[in-house]
């Protein structure tokens, strides 16, 4: 409990709402536009911008620009450190953020939280399962060594885990999680110091599976789930290994070696095929569809992916 008091107290010490910089170029920007009595800037509205219209150049200009020179300053020194800040939208108090420290240890693997206050990070250990409502199938990853930071969540290999292709978990790369679509809701989440709610986005980054279900892409997951769960036969429905799958000529769809043998789907083995129907009717809506798996279609499974 001390632990976390402290932690807290450091992180939300150093938390600045207004961006480094920001109080000085409003202060400038207040003397420019806004000025005392006598310090206006010089009238250049009556002057040409256009230098051949001159024989000299014109002391008011000179003087107009010199006068923004102070601006100017504040303003480069604000836009060099702008990448780095984090709009804070809801800043949570002490007790808010050590309840949701209390939380996260809850859920994770012996109860236990490491946090590094110098650098405001939060490291724990956790099984990791993910589900893909396409296959109706949940995989589970092993446990992996997580570290939150502000921008970044990275994760490592701590127990049990299944090694494909070089990859442990469909959107991890050497050990960092790519966060997709969830790094800006996180990011923030973390910047307002609510940690359970970023906890939660990590969670359904990695326990969810939204990516093109063949292959990884740079707009999806870097390998596709099906290196670690295999595809799920369309004739029977067993879940096959990658390796083994067979995909019928006719049909185009994944057939396991026992439906080959079996005759049930022939494919290309003795140049006869028996097309199987994969129409079936969903229990839950009631539609006649493809890709009905134990009785629910695609779209009904869907609308029940696990968090």
């Amino acid at each position: 409990m001390e632990q976390f008091q402290e932690f807290v107290k450091i992180i939300r010490s150093k938390k600045s709402l207004f961006p480094v910089g920001a109080v000085d170029v409003v202060a400038e920007a207040k003397k420019i536009f806004a000025p005392a009595e006598g310090q206006q800037l010089p009238d250049i509205s009556k002057i040409s911008m256009n230098p051949a219209e001159h024989n000299s150049t014109p002391i008011e200009l000179v003087n107009y620009i010199s006068k923004l020179f102070p601006l100017y300053n504040s303003l480069r020194y604000l836009v060099d450190r702008w990448d780095s800040f984090t709009p804070i939208h809801f800043l949570q108090t002490e007790e808010e953020a050590i309840a949701d420290l209390k939380a996260i240890q809850s859920e994770v693997a012996n109860n236990k939280l490491y946090l590094d206050s110098a650098r405001g990070h939060i490291t724990f250990i956790i099984p990791i399962s993910m589900y893909d409502p396409t296959t109706d199938f949940t995989f589970d990853f092993g446990f992996f060594k997580v570290t939150m930071t502000s921008k970044e969540v990275f994760m490592v290999p701590a127990g049990n885990n299944k090694e494909k292709l070089g990859y442990y978990h469909p959107y991890l790369r050497d050990n960092k999680l790519c966060l997709g679509g969830y790094a800006d809701p996180y990011t923030k989440a973390i910047a307002g110091m609510s940690f359970f709610a970023a906890f939660s986005l990590f969670k359904q980054c990695t326990m969810n599976y939204s990516g093109d279900a063949l292959n990884g892409t740079k707009d999806g997951p870097h390998q596709g789930l099906i290196n670690w769960i295999g595809q799920r036969c369309n004739v029977c429905d067993a879940v096959v290994p990658n390796e083994d799958i067979v995909l019928c000529e006719s049909t185009n769809k994944p057939i396991c070696p026992e439906c080959i043998k079996s005759g049930t789907c022939t494919d290309m083995v003795n140049k006869t095929y028996h097309i199987p129907s994969f129409l079936a009717v969903c229990e839950v809506c009631g539609e006649k569809t493809s890709g009905v798996v134990r009785k629910k279609c695609l779209s009904c499974r869907k609308q029940t992916v696990k968090l």
